[in-house]
């Protein structure tokens, strides 16, 4: 499902704050394009469908980046209170 201008301008934004200088792990390129959001679940009533992930395209080797939409857009009590300890390898 494509995004509209104003979620792309949101997850453009959010992008870089976190991770403004992101390589890509395959080619090492700096030039990304956003793509689609993907998996859309159903949240809350039978008819509301909500998107999970949204897509980071790689421009030069098309390697793709996933981000989870709940954690970017702060949409869900669940995405906001992480429960799970941060590993370091």
């Amino acid at each position: 499902m494509k995004m509209s201008s104003e979620q792309q301008t949101k997850f453009e934004a959010w992008l870089r704050s976190k991770c403004s200088y992101l390589k890509c792990a395959l080619c090492q390129s700096v030039r990304w394009k956003i793509g689609d959001l993907l998996l859309p679940v159903q949240i809350g009533e039978p008819d509301t469908m909500a998107p999970l992930m949204a897509q980071l395209v790689c421009k030069n080797c098309a390697h793709v980046v996933l981000f989870d939409v709940r954690r970017v857009t702060g949409a869900t009590e669940e995405a906001m209170a992480d429960p799970s300890q941060t590993m370091i390898f």
